[in-house]
């Protein structure tokens, strides 16, 4: 047998459903379904900072080259 059969899976689940119970088992639950939203919450949150200040930079540069004086040469003419 390589791996876990479907009725060892349900003597697990029936003896941590006796240990805990019912309602402690919905709460443990719904904690981790809270939890795992927040860290997803806190991601996209992290992605969209780092993504407007890429934005800034990418502004702030393209000014700077609109800005940038560049010399034009002229030939000089021998008399």
């Amino acid at each position: 047998m390589a791996g876990i059969s479907i009725w060892q899976l349900l003597i697990i689940f029936l003896v941590i459903t006796l240990l805990f119970g019912t309602k402690r088992l919905h709460s443990i639950a719904s904690n981790l379904g809270n939890t795992i939203k927040t860290f997803r919450n806190a991601i996209n949150e992290e992605n969209t900072s780092t993504e407007t200040k890429r934005q800034k930079r990418s502004k702030k540069t393209n000014r700077k080259q609109k800005n940038k004086y560049t010399p034009s040469f002229k030939k000089e003419t021998k008399k």
